[in-house]
């Protein structure tokens, strides 16, 4: 089933720190006069939730731009699977959402450890400088689980639907698009079913350019026997898309 708005809390999220930039706006020049208060933080602080507020709206009304014509194109594939093809769906992106995260905490804490042991050469402060690069290490590495749990809660949780478009795919409660800028499709690859009933098992990987370096998502999409014979018009598709 189509929502309309697939993205109400960020923009949600994103009014509110709209709301609060103008706050501290208004209260810094506010209290401009006043010699007690500091308004240049008040200023600061409420141009940089104003920044935030920007890249949210920009960031996700592309994103609802792109979930848009995943309709008005006509989607490749659209199904909702079996109670058995869904779990096992959700279990093996799981498996690689969690691999992902991994090996990019792995790197991060690898940093943290090297600059805890470098820079203490560079300051007065040594212990001080070591435990902030410590502790750095420790919030990343409780970000990054908590951050994990919740997707793997919410990819648990999510609804049996799955849409495949030329541009992107909506699948365990989230849309996922490889048509934005310097982003695309970089491996493509289908299994066949292995018995008359079994699913066959769809492997999209594809890259987002952000920097310093592109992330790289991996999602595979359990294809119901019943839809194999038009695997090879989706494949067709979606490589005719990796050139765009």
């Amino acid at each position: 089933m189509k929502k309309e708005h697939l993205y109400i809390k960020p923009f949600i999220t994103a009014g509110a720190f709209l709301l609060a930039g103008i706050i501290l706006l208004a209260g810094g020049f506010i209290q401009s006069g006043d010699p007690n208060m500091n308004q240049y933080a008040l200023v600061a602080f409420g141009l940089l939730f104003l920044i935030v507020a920007a890249v949210i709206f920009a960031m996700y009304g592309v994103m609802e731009k792109r979930y848009r014509s995943l309709f008005r194109d006509g989607p490749l594939l659209r199904f909702a699977l079996p109670k058995d093809s869904h779990r096992m769906q959700a279990e093996k992106n799981i498996a690689q959402l969690r691999m992902k995260n991994k090996a990019l905490l792995m790197v991060m804490l690898f940093f943290c450890a090297l600059f805890a042991v470098i820079l203490p050469f560079f300051v007065e402060e040594k212990l001080l400088m070591a435990g902030i690069c410590l502790g750095l290490g420790a919030f990343l590495a409780l970000a990054a689980w908590l951050i994990t749990s919740y997707r793997v809660r919410k990819i648990r949780r999510s609804g049996d639907e799955v849409i495949l478009g030329r541009g992107g795919a909506f699948l365990n409660g989230s849309f996922h698009a490889w048509n934005m800028p310097g982003a695309g499709i970089t491996d493509l690859a289908y299994e066949p079913p292995g018995g008359k009933q079994e699913p066959g098992e769809l492997r999209i990987e594809y890259a987002a350019g952000i920097h310093p370096a592109p992330v790289t998502e991996t999602l595979i999409l359990q294809i119901p026997a019943e839809l194999e014979d038009k695997i090879p018009r989706v494949l067709q598709a979606l490589e005719e898309g990796r050139g765009h």
